[in-house]
């Protein structure tokens, strides 16, 4: 059985908490039917915080939509608006290259680029000894995002940002 439900969230910051509540409430009804643990509420509260962040802060828009797809095996959070493109081409030239966008005392985020539209995120243990203070940027959401998540996907297509995030259930 697939369920869908798309919201729209105006972009506002101070909106974000309220915003993420009525999602949890409109997932938890979703879920009714199916079992599962209280790890999915709490990947899904932290995948559309930072997704509504990452809206306010850089899509330069005034309007979001985050659609809910709900799969017997998976959920599928997407978050499209019309802003500017993520981009990462003048990094990632080649389709199957990778970047380092983030390190830090843990962690490695990496970006791999699929296709001419499509951008795949990971993440690996950072077992280095030390941090390199450079290589830190902005992109503590992203790691955050594919953290909780079982796949992350950015895509670009006709004039949309397409963020996808997919959490596996059971």
């Amino acid at each position: 059985m697939v369920s869908a439900k798309t919201l729209e969230f105006n972009n506002q910051p101070q909106n974000i908490t309220g915003f993420t509540r009525h999602v949890l409430h409109e997932l938890s009804a979703m879920l009714l039917q199916y079992h599962h643990n209280s790890d999915l509420l709490f990947k899904v509260k932290i995948i559309v915080t930072e997704l509504l962040n990452n809206a306010v802060k850089h899509s330069g828009t005034q309007q979001t939509e985050l659609q809910l797809h709900l799969h017997s095996s998976e959920l599928i959070i997407i978050k499209s608006d019309a802003g500017k493109p993520f981009d990462l081409n003048s990094q990632l030239q080649k389709c199957n290259t990778q970047v380092m966008l983030s390190s830090d005392a843990m962690h490695l985020l990496y970006a791999v680029k699929e296709n001419d539209t499509r951008i795949r995120f990971y993440c690996e243990e950072n077992l280095a000894d030390t941090v390199d203070v450079s290589l830190l940027t902005e992109h503590l959401g992203l790691l955050i995002i594919t953290k909780a998540a079982d796949e992350f996907i950015y895509e670009y297509q006709e004039n949309d940002n397409l963020f996808s995030a997919k959490i596996k259930l059971g």
